[in-house]
């Protein structure tokens, strides 16, 4: 039961119940480290590992390739492929 923490504050909490707490959350993580630990977190890489890239942008250019392509078959398949993308970034 332990392990389905997140799935099961799902099922008993509202969207807005869980943003509330998320909220208080984040305001004892400021008030225990300070201002300067999100700054930190949220802070662009310097350096990225060659061949490097996220779920996101390969989302966005297989919309693009979908959008674009002539063959609207093809652009299926792309499309398709960006839902794919879609939902590996939420899990």
């Amino acid at each position: 039961m332990a392990a389905e923490g997140g799935y099961r504050r799902a099922e008993l909490f509202s969207p807005e119940c869980r943003q509330a707490m998320a909220r208080e959350g984040a305001i004892a993580t400021r008030d225990r480290y300070g201002k300067e630990f999100f700054r930190e977190i949220t802070k662009r890489r310097k350096h990225y590992m060659k061949g490097y890239i996220t779920n996101k942008t390969k989302q966005r250019i297989a919309v693009q390739k979908g959008r674009s392509e002539t063959n609207w078959g093809i652009g299926a398949l792309w499309l398709a492929v960006a839902r794919e993308f879609q939902h590996q970034d939420k899990w």
